[in-house]
């Protein structure tokens, strides 16, 4: 999305170094890490959960005009979500999966619904099938045929009776399986030989079944069915139809798929990834200069190719009537989605615009001729997309899905108010929450428009009533500083603490880039650090009036990124973050409001620092991560920065996200665990100055820590992630 999203903090590469630390534990003892730490007391526990909204939505089936459900990956990348709605669309709610990551569901009634998708795991590559009895809200897994396959796709003709479909990856052939009990039982079927892999199905009747996809030449496949799976037999397609992805048959006899032309180099694992449908994109089909249609009115003997408007590929199909049919894709320049309508049964073609924004649909489910539901993402792809139509498509409503995408900062100086700060469902709309309880309950606060996200840690709160942040717009290109002051000094009423504490934006000088860290030393001078418009260069910013004003501090070209400032005083300031070189880690310290600055030597281990704070102007800890980028580091300075000495850590200890110090002696830091095949979050403490760091025991589930705020020794608040969810935890000792 950003610059400053490059990383989403230290812990945010979780997933791309997780998978190399097994077997690392030599370079953790080159590192000089000392024995395990006795663990810290204290105990931490979560005190509220956040769900991740996707990441974006590959499958989508509504078996009534109310009732839809959507299948996706979340925002975290880390495990499948289902999405529904039961009032149409106007709200959504996000369910939780017993395992792997879903691909197609279908619904034969309002209350029964079957998924498949892929399975996970490092070491092998599965397929599942989950069976719901209650309209999506719960669901039970179901026994498969042994195999390495995943399932892409799925048609349920009765309550009894589904069709799955999918790709073997030795060879990239397909597979078909078939349930006539209701997923109590699966029988793996056999497809002529040479059948690609597999990506969609359609089942006009129990008997006759008719699946699409790919094959290893950037072709199409297409085979049928007459009897029930028994036999299947190849048909012959229209020359230069390239893969297809979706099929939709409103009777036995008249049947329409989608794709792309084979001059666009579809093929398998390569361009757009579909929301799980094939556990590593097998699937998925590199973005061509047109979309195809393809059509049969004589249940599959012929098939013949459809004229379209100039489009990009399309990904799904769904037909309400034998006349009437939307296909979706996305445009054929572009980022943008792309809805087709038919009247005539796939002979014409027409375009059916979309709302302004909308990023690249995967799949649409119509209920009736009016009523029709499309998901995908969002144009940057980092979130899930539901847009509707209730009158056939004339226009199309963008709806809000639940859940958060990631929450990056968080700050409780003035306790029980907390805020937390990050990026919403959609994943270009920054989110901000506060809540007067300790962090038990969180309520939403407006934001100004234009705001994408908040920077990591982006938020200083001086008191309840008063915290200034940074962050960007939705592309990255621009940073912001928005300033939120309570209207009532009561500010832990409910008028003020949810609506009374309005944010308000601040003029930045031009050439503001994405903003990653603020620190305020009083009401009056803030510095915030970050990139300029090129996002190659580290900026820094200050304010002596309230932010009415903003200039530019000072720094050189001697920093490619400032992440984290930390303002003890009026005057000094310490600032960490990435060299110019972008091999070492990086710090500065200004002694004039942030005017100018003045770079720092650090120990020559030391890679990226993401955290730092200040007990006063000669006394700063540093923390991120080691040169090599695959162990936590930490630092201390006791004369303002002209010596930084590295500190011993547990060896467990890998990338550092964030580091709060409430007093001189007292510092806690939160991040990953090293050497470790699954990912792990980490909290340490040292009651010493760093001259010890013990390991605190975190709540099972939590793969990483990205932020921390202590409000006292005695008490520190963390945002901590898990496959499905972001936590708020807090500390007490």
């Amino acid at each position: 999305m950003a610059p400053v999203r490059r990383r989403l903090r230290a812990a945010a590469v979780v997933g791309l170094i997780c998978a190399m630390y097994a077997g690392l534990t030599a370079i953790a003892g080159l590192a000089g890490a000392s024995p395990p730490a006795a663990e810290s007391s204290g105990t931490w526990r979560a005190v509220a959960s956040f769900p991740y909204s996707s990441s974006e939505l590959g499958g989508v089936d509504c078996p009534s005009a109310s009732v839809c459900l959507a299948t996706g990956v979340n925002a975290a990348g880390l495990a499948g979500l289902v999405l529904a709605t039961y009032d149409g669309g106007r709200r959504w709610a996000t369910v939780e999966i017993p395992e792997g990551k879903p691909a197609g569901v279908a619904c034969p009634s309002a209350t029964l619904c079957e998924l498949v998708g892929s399975g996970v795991g490092r070491a092998r590559l599965g397929a599942i099938a989950l069976r719901s009895s209650d309209g999506g809200r719960h669901w039970s897994p179901q026994r498969l045929p042994a195999g390495t396959y995943a399932l892409a796709g799925i048609a349920c003709p009765s309550v009894n009776v589904c069709e799955a479909v999918g790709i073997v990856p030795a060879g990239f052939g397909g597979v078909a399986l078939r349930t006539t009990d209701g997923g109590e039982h699966w029988a793996v079927q056999r497809l002529p030989k040479g059948t690609g892999g597999l990506s969609a199905v359609a089942c006009p009747s129990s008997k006759m079944c008719i699946a699409v996809g790919t094959d290893l030449h950037f072709g199409s496949v297409v085979v049928q069915t007459d009897d029930g799976g028994a036999h299947w037999s190849g048909d012959r397609v229209p020359a230069g139809t390239g893969g297809l992805t979706g099929v939709a048959c409103p009777s036995s006899r008249a049947c329409t798929a989608v794709g792309q032309t084979k001059s666009g180099g579809g093929g398998f694992g390569a361009g757009e990834h579909r929301a799980g449908a094939s556990a590593g994109g097998y699937l998925a089909a590199r973005a061509g200069p047109g979309g195809a249609v393809i059509r049969t009115s004589d249940g599959g003997r012929h098939w013949s190719s459809v004229s379209l408007p100039a489009t990009g590929h399309l990904e799904g199909i769904s037909c309400a009537s034998r006349s009437e049919c939307f296909a979706v894709g996305k445009v054929a320049r572009g980022s943008t989605g792309e809805v087709l309508k038919t009247l005539d049964g796939g002979r014409r073609w027409e375009a059916s615009s979309g709302p302004p924004g909308t990023g690249l649909y995967y799949s649409i489910s119509c209920a009736s001729t009016s009523v029709c539901q499309a998901v995908g993402t969002n144009p940057s792809g980092s979130a899930g997309d539901a847009t509707a139509t209730t009158d056939g498509g004339t226009t199309w409503v963008a709806e809000g899905l639940s859940g958060t995408n990631l929450l990056y900062t968080i700050d409780c100086s003035s306790p029980p108010v907390c805020e937390v700060a990050g990026v919403g469902a959609s994943g270009t709309s920054a989110i901000s929450l506060r809540s007067t309880d300790y962090g038990r309950s969180w309520v939403r606060r407006p934001l100004p428009g234009g705001i994408g996200y908040f920077g990591a840690p982006g938020l200083d709160c001086l008191s309840a009533s008063l915290c200034e942040a940074v962050g960007a717009n939705a592309s990255g290109t621009a940073g912001y500083a928005l300033r939120a002051v309570a209207v009532s000094r009561n500010h832990l009423s409910n008028s003020s603490a949810h609506a009374g504490l309005g944010w308000s934006v601040q003029r930045l000088p031009a050439g503001t880039g994405p903003l990653n860290s603020v620190s305020c030393a009083s009401a009056s001078e803030c510095v915030a650090v970050g990139l300029d418009r090129t996002g190659k260069v580290a900026l820094a910013l200050r304010t002596l009036d309230r932010g009415k004003s903003w200039e530019v501090g000072q720094v050189g070209d001697v920093a490619s990124a400032l992440d984290a400032v930390a303002c003890p005083s009026r005057s000094f300031c310490e600032a960490v973050g990435l060299g110019a070189t972008k091999s070492g880690g990086f710090a500065a310290s200004t002694s004039n409001d942030g005017l100018t600055w003045s770079a720092q030597a650090l120990p020559p281990s030391t890679g990226e620092l993401d955290g730092v704070t200040c007990s006063s102007a000669r006394v700063c800890e540093a923390a991120g991560m080691t040169s090599t980028g695959f162990l936590g580091a930490a630092l201390r300075t006791t004369d303002g920065g002209r010596h930084w000495v590295s500190q011993r850590l547990p060896a467990t200890t890998g990338p550092l996200a964030a580091l709060a110090c409430p007093t001189a002696t007292v510092c806690e830091t939160v991040g990953v665990v090293a050497n470790k095949a699954v990912e792990e979050g980490i909290a340490l403490r040292t009651n010493d100055a760093g001259r010890s760091w013990g390991t605190q025991r975190l709540p099972a589930g939590i793969t990483a820590m990205v932020a921390l705020a202590c409000p006292s020794a005695a008490q520190c608040y963390a945002v901590g992630q898990t496959t499905t969810t972001t936590l708020v935890l807090r500390w007490e000792s």
